[in-house]
């Protein structure tokens, strides 16, 4: 085996592990869980789960918690190539994931469920009553202002003309 098929092997086993280290993650979510003792733990759970355990205690996969995280571990981690895989921090004193935003709990219960759709209700609400009528426009509404802009260039074009018609006037109106 010649230097050339060795690296051309090397290269393709390199690439082979790379997409299915992407393939075994496919449809996962690396969720994280810090207690209060400032340790923390790791597991992988399935995007479609509603649940991940972490030692006797159920907390809710919320997909719309769901950050994307740079991962380089691994077999390339060593190498330090990664890829983007979704995840989710928990704490030990809600069973709701963090806000990726702002890293604090929000309480997500049935009551505050229902205030938010209450309150999108009422939003809906006021953006549908006012004014019925919508009016489309034509064509005329449409080219207006590059209408305008063409009868701008034409007069400006009209005034050029006329200031040197005005200037052989003048020199008529001189010379008598």
């Amino acid at each position: 085996m010649n230097l050339g098929t060795l690296l051309i092997v090397a290269v393709l086993g390199f690439v082979g592990f790379y997409f299915l280290e992407q393939y075994k993650r496919k449809n996962q979510v690396y969720c994280t869980f810090r207690r209060p003792n400032r340790t923390k733990e790791e597991k992988w759970v399935s995007i479609k789960s509603k649940y991940v355990l972490f030692r006797g205690g159920k907390y809710r996969v919320n997909p719309k918690r769901i950050c994307l995280l740079w991962w380089d571990r691994g077999i390339l981690g060593t190498l330090k190539i990664g890829y983007w895989v979704p995840s989710l921090d928990f704490r030990w004193d809600t069973d709701q994931a963090l806000d990726p935003d702002t890293f604090e709990p929000t309480w997500d219960t049935p009551e505050t469920r229902d205030l938010l759709s209450s309150e999108e209700e009422f939003t809906d609400f006021a953006k549908h009553a006012g004014p019925t009528g919508t009016k489309k426009g034509g064509m005329f509404e449409k080219y207006l202002p590059w209408v305008m802009l063409g009868i701008l260039v034409i007069l400006a074009y009209w005034i050029f003309q006329m200031q040197g018609q005005m200037a052989a006037l003048q020199e008529l109106i001189k010379v008598k």
